[in-house]
Protein backbone atom coordinates (compact mmCIF):
# COMPACT_ATOMS: atom_id res chain seq x y z
CA UNK A 1 0.00 0.00 0.00
CA UNK A 2 3.18 2.06 0.76
CA UNK A 3 4.35 1.47 -2.78
CA UNK A 4 0.88 2.18 -4.10
CA UNK A 5 0.56 5.53 -2.35
CA UNK A 6 4.24 6.79 -3.77
CA UNK A 7 3.90 5.84 -7.53
CA UNK A 8 0.25 7.76 -7.46
CA UNK A 9 2.11 10.66 -7.02
CA UNK A 10 5.28 9.66 -9.06
CA UNK A 11 1.83 9.12 -11.87
CA UNK A 12 0.83 12.45 -11.16
CA UNK A 13 3.82 14.32 -11.81
CA UNK A 14 4.97 12.09 -14.98
CA UNK A 15 1.53 12.55 -17.06
CA UNK A 16 1.87 16.07 -16.31
CA UNK A 17 5.41 16.06 -17.37
CA UNK A 18 4.31 14.26 -20.86
CA UNK A 19 1.56 16.76 -21.01
CA UNK A 20 4.42 19.75 -20.82
CA UNK A 21 6.44 18.04 -23.75
CA UNK A 22 3.37 17.42 -25.96
CA UNK A 23 3.07 21.03 -25.54
CA UNK A 24 6.49 22.00 -26.27
CA UNK A 25 5.90 20.39 -29.70
CA UNK A 26 3.20 21.57 -31.28
CA UNK A 27 4.32 25.05 -29.73
CA UNK A 28 7.88 24.90 -31.59
CA UNK A 29 6.44 22.94 -34.54
CA UNK A 30 5.55 25.60 -36.84
CA UNK A 31 9.17 27.54 -36.54
CA UNK A 32 10.94 24.12 -36.65
CA UNK A 33 8.84 24.13 -40.30
CA UNK A 34 9.87 26.71 -41.51
CA UNK A 35 12.97 26.37 -40.91
CA UNK A 36 13.40 23.40 -43.11
CA UNK A 37 11.06 24.89 -45.48
CA UNK A 38 7.91 21.96 -45.19
CA UNK A 39 4.36 21.30 -44.72
CA UNK A 40 5.09 18.10 -43.01
CA UNK A 41 3.35 17.88 -39.66
CA UNK A 42 4.89 15.98 -37.43
CA UNK A 43 3.15 14.75 -34.27
CA UNK A 44 4.38 13.31 -31.22
CA UNK A 45 5.64 9.97 -31.66
CA UNK A 46 7.00 6.65 -29.27
CA UNK A 47 9.65 4.82 -30.48
CA UNK A 48 9.39 1.13 -29.67
CA UNK A 49 11.85 -2.13 -30.82
CA UNK A 50 11.35 -3.65 -33.70
CA UNK A 51 10.65 -6.92 -33.26
CA UNK A 52 13.72 -9.35 -33.80
CA UNK A 53 16.53 -5.94 -35.10
CA UNK A 54 18.29 -3.71 -32.66
CA UNK A 55 16.63 -0.58 -34.27
CA UNK A 56 13.26 1.16 -33.19
CA UNK A 57 10.30 2.24 -35.01
CA UNK A 58 8.30 5.04 -34.44
CA UNK A 59 4.54 4.97 -33.95
CA UNK A 60 1.78 7.16 -32.47
CA UNK A 61 0.39 6.88 -28.97
CA UNK A 62 -2.80 5.01 -29.25
CA UNK A 63 -1.06 2.42 -31.56
CA UNK A 64 1.39 2.50 -29.10
CA UNK A 65 -0.98 1.81 -26.29
CA UNK A 66 -3.16 -1.18 -28.03
CA UNK A 67 -0.05 -3.10 -28.90
CA UNK A 68 1.60 -2.14 -25.53
CA UNK A 69 4.04 -5.06 -24.63
CA UNK A 70 6.40 -4.58 -20.85
CA UNK A 71 10.07 -3.45 -22.60
CA UNK A 72 12.07 -5.97 -20.30
CA UNK A 73 15.53 -3.85 -21.63
CA UNK A 74 14.25 -0.72 -20.15
CA UNK A 75 12.20 -2.01 -16.86
CA UNK A 76 14.13 -5.53 -16.19
CA UNK A 77 11.64 -7.94 -14.77
CA UNK A 78 13.67 -9.14 -12.44
CA UNK A 79 14.14 -5.74 -10.44
CA UNK A 80 11.98 -4.63 -7.57
CA UNK A 81 8.54 -2.27 -8.33
CA UNK A 82 10.50 -0.31 -5.98
CA UNK A 83 13.67 0.16 -7.84
CA UNK A 84 11.89 0.57 -11.24
CA UNK A 85 9.74 3.23 -10.25
CA UNK A 86 13.05 4.97 -8.57
CA UNK A 87 14.56 4.27 -11.77
CA UNK A 88 11.45 6.05 -13.92
CA UNK A 89 11.38 8.94 -11.41
CA UNK A 90 15.05 9.94 -11.99
CA UNK A 91 14.48 9.60 -15.61
CA UNK A 92 11.43 11.94 -15.64
CA UNK A 93 13.92 14.31 -13.19
CA UNK A 94 16.95 14.52 -15.76
CA UNK A 95 14.70 14.84 -18.78
CA UNK A 96 12.70 17.87 -17.50
CA UNK A 97 16.06 19.73 -16.34
CA UNK A 98 17.05 18.90 -19.92
CA UNK A 99 14.81 20.63 -21.48
CA UNK A 100 13.94 23.25 -19.06
CA UNK A 101 18.09 24.08 -19.66
CA UNK A 102 17.28 24.42 -23.88
CA UNK A 103 14.18 26.23 -22.28
CA UNK A 104 15.90 29.08 -20.24
CA UNK A 105 18.50 29.58 -23.02
CA UNK A 106 16.15 30.01 -25.48
CA UNK A 107 14.02 32.70 -23.32
CA UNK A 108 17.60 33.94 -22.53
CA UNK A 109 18.52 34.26 -26.11
CA UNK A 110 14.80 36.11 -26.98
CA UNK A 111 15.49 38.55 -24.57
CA UNK A 112 19.02 39.70 -25.48
CA UNK A 113 17.46 40.30 -29.18
CA UNK A 114 14.43 42.30 -27.60
CA UNK A 115 16.78 44.50 -25.82
CA UNK A 116 18.79 45.39 -29.26
CA UNK A 117 16.15 45.31 -31.92
CA UNK A 118 14.03 48.76 -32.32
CA UNK A 119 10.67 48.75 -31.70
CA UNK A 120 8.83 49.01 -34.71
CA UNK A 121 5.15 50.85 -35.25
CA UNK A 122 3.04 53.14 -36.81
CA UNK A 123 2.92 56.20 -34.71
CA UNK A 124 6.53 58.05 -33.99
CA UNK A 125 5.34 58.65 -30.11
CA UNK A 126 5.14 54.87 -29.54
CA UNK A 127 8.29 53.57 -31.06
CA UNK A 128 12.37 53.98 -31.57
CA UNK A 129 12.70 56.25 -34.25
CA UNK A 130 16.71 55.63 -34.85
CA UNK A 131 16.58 53.13 -37.31
CA UNK A 132 14.16 55.31 -39.62
CA UNK A 133 17.19 57.68 -39.43
CA UNK A 134 19.91 55.43 -40.20
CA UNK A 135 17.78 53.37 -43.29
CA UNK A 136 16.45 56.37 -44.38
CA UNK A 137 18.09 56.99 -48.33
CA UNK A 138 17.36 61.17 -47.70
CA UNK A 139 19.84 61.64 -45.09
CA UNK A 140 23.10 60.77 -47.53
CA UNK A 141 24.92 64.01 -45.65
CA UNK A 142 24.19 63.13 -42.02
CA UNK A 143 26.59 65.64 -40.92
CA UNK A 144 24.10 68.16 -42.11
CA UNK A 145 21.59 67.14 -39.38
CA UNK A 146 23.43 66.34 -36.46
CA UNK A 147 25.97 68.39 -34.54
CA UNK A 148 27.20 66.03 -31.48
CA UNK A 149 28.92 63.60 -33.45
CA UNK A 150 30.58 65.50 -36.62
CA UNK A 151 31.48 68.24 -34.80
CA UNK A 152 32.68 65.99 -32.12
CA UNK A 153 31.79 68.61 -29.55
CA UNK A 154 31.28 68.70 -25.95
CA UNK A 155 29.18 71.44 -25.54
CA UNK A 156 26.14 70.44 -27.65
CA UNK A 157 24.09 67.56 -27.92
CA UNK A 158 21.17 66.38 -30.71
CA UNK A 159 17.81 65.94 -29.23
CA UNK A 160 14.93 64.61 -31.50
CA UNK A 161 11.36 66.27 -30.97
CA UNK A 162 8.26 64.03 -32.24
CA UNK A 163 5.75 66.63 -33.10
CA UNK A 164 2.24 66.44 -34.64
CA UNK A 165 1.90 68.65 -38.23
CA UNK A 166 -0.74 70.48 -36.57
CA UNK A 167 1.57 71.69 -34.12
CA UNK A 168 4.76 72.52 -36.04
CA UNK A 169 4.29 76.15 -35.52
CA UNK A 170 3.53 76.09 -31.94
CA UNK A 171 6.78 74.05 -31.18
CA UNK A 172 9.03 76.30 -33.56
CA UNK A 173 7.48 79.24 -30.92
CA UNK A 174 8.06 77.19 -27.59
CA UNK A 175 11.33 75.33 -27.99
CA UNK A 176 13.81 77.93 -27.19
CA UNK A 177 11.77 78.95 -24.29
CA UNK A 178 11.96 75.58 -22.71
CA UNK A 179 14.50 77.01 -20.19
CA UNK A 180 13.91 80.49 -19.94
CA UNK A 181 16.74 82.56 -21.19
CA UNK A 182 19.52 84.59 -19.18
CA UNK A 183 22.38 86.71 -19.94
CA UNK A 184 24.21 83.40 -19.35
CA UNK A 185 22.46 80.45 -19.70
CA UNK A 186 19.76 79.06 -21.94
CA UNK A 187 18.94 75.82 -23.26
CA UNK A 188 18.40 75.03 -26.69
CA UNK A 189 20.14 76.51 -29.63
CA UNK A 190 18.31 79.53 -31.09
CA UNK A 191 16.62 78.55 -34.57
CA UNK A 192 18.49 75.09 -34.19
CA UNK A 193 15.02 73.13 -35.34
CA UNK A 194 15.12 71.49 -38.64
CA UNK A 195 12.59 68.68 -40.03
CA UNK A 196 14.47 65.50 -40.70
CA UNK A 197 13.16 63.89 -44.42
CA UNK A 198 11.77 61.33 -43.13
CA UNK A 199 7.58 60.96 -44.34
CA UNK A 200 5.22 61.51 -41.92
CA UNK A 201 3.67 59.00 -40.01
CA UNK A 202 -0.12 57.82 -40.39
CA UNK A 203 -1.29 60.32 -37.48
CA UNK A 204 0.69 63.21 -39.15
CA UNK A 205 3.86 63.21 -36.83
CA UNK A 206 7.06 64.52 -38.06
CA UNK A 207 10.77 64.03 -36.81
CA UNK A 208 12.69 67.57 -35.57
CA UNK A 209 16.27 67.56 -34.23
CA UNK A 210 16.95 70.36 -31.75
CA UNK A 211 20.49 71.27 -30.64
CA UNK A 212 20.92 71.78 -27.02
CA UNK A 213 23.55 72.33 -24.36
CA UNK A 214 24.62 69.21 -22.77
CA UNK A 215 24.82 70.78 -19.47
CA UNK A 216 21.28 71.96 -19.57
CA UNK A 217 20.34 68.40 -21.29
CA UNK A 218 18.76 67.01 -18.29
CA UNK A 219 16.67 70.14 -17.45
CA UNK A 220 15.57 70.85 -20.90
CA UNK A 221 14.12 67.31 -21.24
CA UNK A 222 12.36 67.36 -17.51
CA UNK A 223 11.18 70.44 -18.52
CA UNK A 224 10.19 69.27 -22.47
CA UNK A 225 8.15 66.57 -21.02
CA UNK A 226 5.48 68.94 -19.77
CA UNK A 227 4.43 69.97 -22.75
CA UNK A 228 3.11 67.54 -25.67
CA UNK A 229 6.66 66.94 -27.52
CA UNK A 230 8.44 63.95 -27.49
CA UNK A 231 12.05 64.20 -26.67
CA UNK A 232 14.81 61.83 -27.35
CA UNK A 233 18.48 62.45 -27.10
CA UNK A 234 19.98 60.78 -29.89
CA UNK A 235 23.38 60.59 -31.36
CA UNK A 236 24.21 59.52 -34.84
CA UNK A 237 26.46 56.36 -34.48
CA UNK A 238 25.94 53.86 -37.84
CA UNK A 239 29.19 51.94 -36.97
CA UNK A 240 27.32 50.81 -33.61
CA UNK A 241 23.83 50.30 -35.70
CA UNK A 242 25.43 47.76 -38.20
CA UNK A 243 27.19 46.28 -34.92
CA UNK A 244 23.47 45.92 -33.57
CA UNK A 245 22.29 44.42 -36.97
CA UNK A 246 25.11 42.17 -37.53
CA UNK A 247 24.40 40.80 -33.44
CA UNK A 248 20.46 41.21 -34.25
CA UNK A 249 21.53 38.52 -37.32
CA UNK A 250 23.59 36.32 -34.92
CA UNK A 251 20.80 36.10 -32.28
CA UNK A 252 18.16 35.15 -34.49
CA UNK A 253 20.07 31.96 -36.01
CA UNK A 254 20.85 30.95 -32.20
CA UNK A 255 17.00 31.33 -31.76
CA UNK A 256 16.23 29.26 -34.77
CA UNK A 257 18.97 26.94 -33.67
CA UNK A 258 17.95 26.83 -30.10
CA UNK A 259 14.12 26.28 -31.30
CA UNK A 260 15.09 23.24 -33.53
CA UNK A 261 17.32 21.98 -30.40
CA UNK A 262 14.30 22.27 -28.23
CA UNK A 263 11.72 20.72 -30.73
CA UNK A 264 13.68 17.45 -31.57
CA UNK A 265 14.89 17.02 -27.84
CA UNK A 266 11.04 17.62 -26.50
CA UNK A 267 9.93 15.14 -29.10
CA UNK A 268 12.35 11.88 -27.79
CA UNK A 269 11.52 13.20 -24.32
CA UNK A 270 8.06 12.83 -24.93
CA UNK A 271 8.36 9.24 -26.58
CA UNK A 272 10.96 8.27 -23.47
CA UNK A 273 8.38 9.74 -20.67
CA UNK A 274 5.37 8.44 -22.49
CA UNK A 275 6.62 4.84 -22.58
CA UNK A 276 7.67 5.29 -19.29
CA UNK A 277 4.44 6.79 -17.99
CA UNK A 278 2.91 3.29 -19.61
CA UNK A 279 4.92 1.02 -17.82
CA UNK A 280 3.99 3.11 -14.76
CA UNK A 281 0.27 2.98 -15.28
CA UNK A 282 0.49 -1.00 -15.76
CA UNK A 283 2.49 -1.35 -12.68
CA UNK A 284 -0.11 0.85 -10.49
CA UNK A 285 -2.69 -1.56 -12.21
CA UNK A 286 -0.81 -4.40 -11.33
CA UNK A 287 -0.63 -3.26 -7.41
CA UNK A 288 -4.00 -2.65 -7.12
CA UNK A 289 -5.40 -5.46 -8.68
CA UNK A 290 -3.01 -7.73 -6.32
CA UNK A 291 -4.22 -5.45 -3.43
CA UNK A 292 -7.99 -5.87 -4.48
CA UNK A 293 -7.56 -9.49 -5.21
CA UNK A 294 -4.59 -10.95 -3.63
CA UNK A 295 -1.67 -13.56 -4.74
CA UNK A 296 -1.47 -15.11 -7.02
CA UNK A 297 -2.91 -12.34 -9.61
CA UNK A 298 -6.02 -13.83 -11.29
CA UNK A 299 -7.11 -10.33 -13.04
CA UNK A 300 -6.77 -8.74 -16.66
CA UNK A 301 -5.28 -5.39 -16.93
CA UNK A 302 -7.08 -3.58 -19.93
CA UNK A 303 -6.94 0.51 -21.57
CA UNK A 304 -10.34 1.89 -21.79
CA UNK A 305 -10.26 5.01 -24.19
CA UNK A 306 -14.09 6.72 -24.22
CA UNK A 307 -15.79 8.74 -26.80
CA UNK A 308 -15.43 12.17 -25.95
CA UNK A 309 -18.42 12.80 -24.12
CA UNK A 310 -18.86 9.13 -22.77
CA UNK A 311 -16.79 9.07 -19.37
CA UNK A 312 -19.18 8.78 -16.76
CA UNK A 313 -21.85 6.53 -19.24
CA UNK A 314 -18.91 4.42 -19.62
CA UNK A 315 -17.78 4.15 -16.55
CA UNK A 316 -21.43 3.57 -14.84
CA UNK A 317 -21.19 0.61 -17.37
CA UNK A 318 -18.07 -0.71 -15.93
CA UNK A 319 -19.10 -0.50 -12.39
Amino acid sequence: MELNETLVKVDQTLEQTVRNMERIVFETEAVYKNAQQTQLIIKPFVEVPVAGKAERQQVDFLNYIQNFSWESIKYTQGRSLVEIAGNISEKMKATDNDIKKVQEELQETRQQLEGIQKKEGDNYFNFDVSDRIYRCDKIAKPEEYFVEKFKQTDMFADVLVIVNKAKVELFKANYEKVIPWSENSFGAVPRSAKKLPIEDDKFGNQIWRIVVLKEKLSEYMNEGRKSDFKLVPFTFNYEKYKQELEQCTKLEDRIGLLTQTLYKRSLFAFSELFIALMHLKVMRAFIDGVLRFGIPPRFSLAVVHPIKGMDKQVLANIN
